[in-house]
């Protein structure tokens, strides 16, 4: 028993004696390094070389952001005529391309998101697409998602910013609304004639007869069963009206 108890002392004797040399090696080389280092590029040499290590060990690492491989190859082609003609244009978006184009130069300057070091936006014409494919179609996130190769949170932001442009910067600009003299004169009016109070206006749509147009002709073609032009028409007094084609 006690042979072994001095065999085992023995042996953890030796591998202390040999951690220990092993330091002291290292020690050693660590101080030749530092000598060469001073002896071959001075102290001026020695300060660079020491702040570029606090450099690397403290400089921000790039970082790598993750994008679900998505589908875009129908998002790709809707811009070009080629690939995509123009009654498929106004099938998908229901507007012209030239409409579209026209409404896009009044919004790129609301919609459009500029380039950082995360990642490329999507452009401010893909922007609008989506928004017009939602409410042309009225189908969910996932459709649209799908159709043009983002994520769902993507397509809300999207429809929230576009929705959000057209209200505060093409509202006033193209649809008038009734000063606060005028909706109580109509308020009054209204409230003479019908007994109904707060009424501001009476809105309303009608489908005119027309013969089929030679070019696009399906598209005037009604629910009712006959080629029509649709008119909404605004109604504040029994003397105005406001009219609008749809």
């Amino acid at each position: 028993m006690q042979s072994n108890v001095l065999i085992i002392g023995a042996v953890l004797f030796f591998f202390l004696c040999v951690r220990l040399v092993l330091l002291i090696l290292k020690d050693e080389e660590e101080e030749e390094e530092e000598e060469e280092l001073a002896s071959n590029s001075g102290q001026y040499g020695k300060t660079r070389y020491l702040l570029a290590i606090i450099a690397t060990k403290f400089a921000p690492k790039r970082r790598d952001w993750y994008i679900f491989p998505r589908s875009t190859h129908w998002a790709d082609g809707i811009f070009s005529s080629d690939k995509f003609i123009g009654e498929q244009f106004r099938m998908a978006f229901r507007v012209h391309r030239s409409t579209f184009w026209a409404l896009h130069n009044l919004l790129k300057p609301y919609i459009e998101k500029k380039t950082t070091a995360f990642r490329i936006p999507i452009p401010s014409e893909r922007r609008l697409a989506i928004y017009l494919y939602y409410i042309a179609h009225g189908v969910s996130y996932n459709v649209v998602e799908n159709q043009f190769g983002c994520g769902r949170s993507t397509v809300s932001e999207i429809v929230l910013d576009v929705t959000k442009a057209i209200l505060e910067h093409l509202t006033y600009k193209y649809i008038r609304f009734s000063t606060p003299d005028e909706a109580m004169r109509t308020i009054e009016y209204w409230r003479s004639k019908t007994g109904i109070p707060g009424v501001v206006g009476c809105i309303d749509g009608s489908h005119i007869p027309i013969i089929q147009p030679s070019k696009f002709g399906k598209s005037y073609y009604n629910r009712k069963g006959f080629y029509s032009i649709n008119v909404q028409g605004t109604n504040t007094t029994l003397t105005k009206y406001v009219l609008s084609c749809i």
